[in-house]
């Protein structure tokens, strides 16, 4: 993983342009020295996306359940906590950012689905009262968000198991985008996945 150099968002002028091309500096290093550790100094000239695609395609023809539809690197990532951190819960149709006014006067649980122990415990209007003021509306969300993520990792094994992973992909976006509004990058993944997202969910 690349360092960044992380600059105010409210900064303007050439310290952004700086700050960009130090950024990029440093992802070409860590590109080029990642490729010298897996192809042992040889002089291939391919760019690493196209070489992290090749070795997903492979590894997608020995079992494509595994990559858990090209997005296996993503049960060991900081995305739950930090998401937390930053008052928003993961739920079924997405995200739910609970330091929004809107969360003020909502007396109804995180996620309805989830039966962890915030859900049990803890309002969201409970939870936008403590975002930003106190450190347990961190440690809260990312009890819930680790336990969805948990919750998810487990379905997903089981509809491998029971050799449904195509419908639980399908029924899991149907629920995330109702509308049919599924994004580019979505729709791409699933296609090199061999993946029919619009699969009828009863077929």
């Amino acid at each position: 993983m690349a360092l960044d150099d992380v600059v105010k968002t409210t900064i303007t002028g050439p310290r952004i342009e700086e700050a960009m091309y130090r950024t990029l500096r440093w992802i070409d290093r860590c590109i080029a020295a990642m490729l010298l550790v897996v192809l042992q100094e040889a002089m291939i000239k391919i760019r690493f996306g196209e070489l992290l695609l090749s070795a997903l395609l492979l590894c997608q023809r020995i079992n494509h359940d595994t990559l858990c539809a090209l997005g296996a690197d993503m049960y060991d990532c900081v995305y739950p906590t930090r998401t937390a951190r930053f008052g928003t819960a993961l739920i079924l149709e997405g995200v739910l950012k609970l330091k929004h006014r809107a969360m003020a006067d909502d007396t109804r649980p995180i996620d309805p689905t989830c039966p962890c122990m915030v859900y049990k415990n803890y309002t969201r209007t409970y939870i936008n009262c403590l975002v930003t003021k106190d450190a347990v509306e961190s440690q809260l969300l990312s009890y819930h968000n680790l336990y969805y993520m948990m919750r998810l990792s487990r379905n997903l094994h089981t509809s491998m198991v029971e050799e449904k992973f195509p419908k639980f992909v399908c029924d899991f976006l149907q629920t995330m985008f109702p509308k049919g509004d599924v994004l580019e990058w979505v729709c791409n993944a699933m296609e090199v996945a061999e993946i029919d997202i619009f699969l009828q969910v009863n077929a």
